[in-house]
């Protein structure tokens, strides 16, 4: 069950850094600043979750040193913070500069069909509530 669950763990993230690479891919044009430094992160980090699962299988095989074995480890490590660094530079960095404020227009959307409101009903004269007098409502209908 152990076992299961790692792979499944691994999957997800290999499926994560699969997702990542395409959309670089797709978003080249728009932002190739970014996407250069995503694709990067994503290759990388491929390559660090594809190794931390397999290489155990042949470390073992072949070499029975797990002092090795834990260097080999902390260099995939390493290699899996550097891509995921490339992913925070990613986020912070390569896009276009903010507009600034006096450049924005001032309204977001021109109403073009907007029509004056209708004048105002006069003023209520002394004595009057400005309720409109008509039949009172205990009245019966006819």
């Amino acid at each position: 069950m152990d076992s299961l669950s790692y792979m499944l763990s691994t999957a997800l993230f290999c499926a994560f850094h699969a997702t990542a690479l395409v959309l670089s891919l797709v978003y080249w044009k728009r932002y190739p600043n970014v996407c250069v430094l995503v694709l990067a992160g994503s290759l990388l980090n491929l390559l660090a979750t594809v190794t931390r699962s397999v290489l155990p299988m042949m470390w073992f095989r072949h070499f029975d040193d797990q002092l090795s074995f834990g260097f080999a480890n902390l260099g995939i490590s390493l290699v899996n913070v550097l891509a995921s660094g490339l992913y925070l530079l990613a986020i912070f960095t390569g896009r276009t500069t903010c507009t600034p404020r006096s450049e924005r227009p001032t309204r977001r959307y021109v109403d073009d069909d907007w029509d004056r409101p209708a004048t105002p009903p006069p003023a209520v004269g002394p004595g009057n509530t400005g309720i409109q007098q008509g039949k009172s409502l205990t009245e019966p209908r006819p």
